[in-house]
């Protein structure tokens, strides 16, 4: 059973994250997002996040891509799962948008 409130849209945007942090340390994740909604998004990441972290996600795609309504966000990692590509290891993530103030 869905349970968003709005239907997710399926898109394939590149994407850069960083931890949210007060001292930024150059820690990138690589990935990209699958599908967004206006609550959230679903994302497939190079690295594993935990839980509660609070990322700053950038979009990257190539011009003319279909990128999200957001091109820079705060968002809130809701879960995580690990997905095998290959010989490489992913990891699927549950993002859900912070509110601005």
């Amino acid at each position: 059973m869905e349970k968003r409130s709005s239907l997710r849209r399926r898109i394939t945007t590149a994407i850069v994250c960083s931890r949210l942090r007060s001292h930024p340390q150059g820690e990138d994740i690589e990935g990209r997002i699958r599908d967004c909604c206006e609550q959230g998004f679903a994302a497939e990441l190079r690295a594993p996040v935990s839980p509660g972290t609070i990322l700053v996600v950038r979009a990257v795609g190539p011009a003319g891509s279909p990128a999200p309504s957001r091109s820079v966000a705060l968002a809130e990692v809701r879960w995580l799962k690990p997905v095998p590509r290959g010989v490489e290891l992913w990891y699927t993530a549950g993002l859900r948008y912070l509110s601005s103030y």
